[in-house]
């Protein structure tokens, strides 16, 4: 008697180990650890699978998920898998994401909607990258509250405030992860209000993003924060392409800083901002190389109340440029140049062709065809022109021509 009861009971729980999942048990997650999470609403939704996460896991997203989710432990990865990967708001009143976890990262997913795509606060730590953000109402990502964000290769577009709101003692790298990086990782932020607002005692390191087509400033700094900002395009935005303010710092690209901080931040002259490349107000500060910022109103206005320690120049040569050369017998080799970020270049005569290029301090070096040309470059008043007198030697000698920088 005793042996059937033990064997019934035995039969009980084979059978609740078997029926559990279609009683309604909405995640899985394996020895690897990976957690899986496939949505079809109302099926799966990702907060279900966030029940039974835990650090180390790695949340696989596939489908298109409605949902308004709590990351409930750190050291977890959000990952977008299979085709276009997609996580709507399913309150508008809520950020999509909510991390108030350290080492939480989100990548390769299309986020759109809520009030912020991705919000990082209460002393959150997380690796956003590679993701499609936009349609909110408010940021498309917002940092604040102590949070930390580093944020690389995502497309911000289309959110109502800013694409990118870092505040409330908060920070963020934006273009790079670490001050070991030896390139930057482009955002593009484009078509938000702001593009990156700064603000409210924090801080932000910027640097090799595209961040333009926004609707007001392509980067504001205000309320005492600080922001170091480089190698950034920066261009067709509806105000100023940076605006500094209350009591404020930004220092821009310093050659004497070497790696990812030594490139110039640019603006396309056929897409100028739309007021100033840069503004300071109400007590900020301003220093390093302007680079060829500049707007439709010029490149700079500096309120006397800010400390202004800017260069002017060198300017940045990237871009094409029309040119025109004196000097020399074999006259000119092209009519237009355009000097990549690569350090390659392209130019146009009645032979397209191409080139690399390296510019250390004002020397110019141009390799075409195995053929070297190096000499100074000289900037005219303000970064639409330079000129370059340089030598070449061949077998006829040395030759000195001098070629007019005009840009496009």
């Amino acid at each position: 008697m005793k042996k059937d009861r033990i064997l019934d009971l035995f039969i009980i729980l084979l059978a609740v180990f078997f029926f559990l999942p279609t009683l309604g048990w909405a995640c899985t997650v394996t020895d690897t650890p990976t957690t899986t999470c496939t949505c079809a609403v109302p099926i799966c939704t990702i907060s279900s699978v966030m029940s039974c996460a835990k650090k180390g896991d790695t949340i696989q997203i596939s489908g298109t998920c409605q949902d308004n989710v709590i990351i409930p432990v750190g050291g977890l990865t959000l990952e977008g898998t299979g085709t276009s990967p997609t996580v709507q708001a399913l309150d508008s009143s809520a950020p999509v994401f909510t991390v108030s976890n350290k080492d939480v990262a989100i990548t390769g997913l299309t986020i759109t909607g809520g009030t912020t795509g991705i919000y990082v606060g209460l002393s959150g730590l997380a690796s956003i990258s590679g993701n499609t953000i936009s349609g909110a109402s408010d940021a498309g990502v917002l940092v604040s509250n102590s949070g930390y964000a580093s944020i690389i290769n995502n497309t911000i577009s289309g959110n109502s405030d800013a694409g990118i709101l870092v505040m409330e003692n908060a920070s963020a790298h934006i273009g790079f992860s670490t001050y070991s990086d030896t390139i930057a990782s482009q955002n593009v932020i484009t078509g938000n209000g702001t593009g990156i607002v700064v603000r409210n005692t924090s801080s932000a390191a910027i640097v090799g993003n595209k961040i333009n087509g926004n609707t007001q400033n392509g980067i504001l700094v205000a309320r005492l924060s600080q922001a170091d900002i480089a190698d950034n395009t920066i261009d067709g935005n509806g105000l100023n392409g940076i605006a500094v303010t209350g009591n404020s710092v930004v220092n821009l690209a310093e050659s004497i800083l070497g790696g990812i901080y030594a490139t110039v931040n640019s603006t396309d002259g056929n897409s100028e901002n739309l007021e100033f490349g840069l503004v300071c107000l109400a007590g900020g500060c301003v220093s390093g190389y302007l680079g060829s910022l500049d707007g439709a109103e010029g490149d700079t206005t500096i309120d006397p109340t800010c400390i202004n320690v800017l260069v002017v120049s060198p300017y940045t040569i990237l871009g094409t440029w029309n040119t025109t050369c004196s000097g020399g017998s074999g006259g000119c080799p092209t009519q237009q140049m355009t000097f990549s970020k690569n350090g390659k270049g392209t130019y146009k005569s009645t032979k397209p062709g191409s080139f690399t290029w390296n510019l250390a301090g004002l020397e110019l070096t141009v390799i075409i065809s195995h053929q070297t040309m190096y000499g100074p470059i000289t900037w005219g008043a303000t970064s639409k022109t330079f000129t370059w007198t340089y030598e070449t030697v061949g077998q006829s000698g040395t030759t000195t021509m001098t070629f007019a920088f005009v840009h496009k």
